[in-house]
């Protein structure tokens, strides 16, 4: 278990250690919870100090934006782009008003979570 599911707010991220993994939880547009590694791939800065804009997170450092898969959302135009870097992605579900990530290898089914 990573947080009650009401410490999880429309559009706010939250910073997390779970086993000595720093980790950024936000709800997307469908209100769904997110869970990538709390660094950007580019300079290490806290994905959690930055903002939630729709579905993606914006890095407070330079402001790139990551999807919920961790892939870097290019803009038309940005030319400062750090390249192709991700940010890791943990499979997450919300069940019993509690939210759960999985920190193992592979993706287990989201039933056994």
């Amino acid at each position: 278990m990573a947080l009650p599911s009401a410490k999880l707010e429309p559009n706010k991220s939250v910073g997390i250690l779970v086993q000595d993994e720093p980790i950024v939880l936000y709800r997307n547009k469908a209100l769904l919870p997110v869970a990538l590694e709390d660094r950007c791939p580019h300079r290490w800065a806290r994905l959690s100090g930055g903002r939630v804009d729709g579905d993606n997170i914006v890095c407070p450092y330079h402001g790139f934006k990551f999807c919920p898969r961790g892939r870097l959302v290019v803009e038309s135009g940005k030319s400062d782009s750090p390249g192709t870097g991700t940010a890791r992605v943990f499979p997450v579900i919300e069940r019993n008003s509690q939210i759960w990530i999985w920190l193992g290898d592979g993706c287990p089914n989201s039933e056994t979570i």
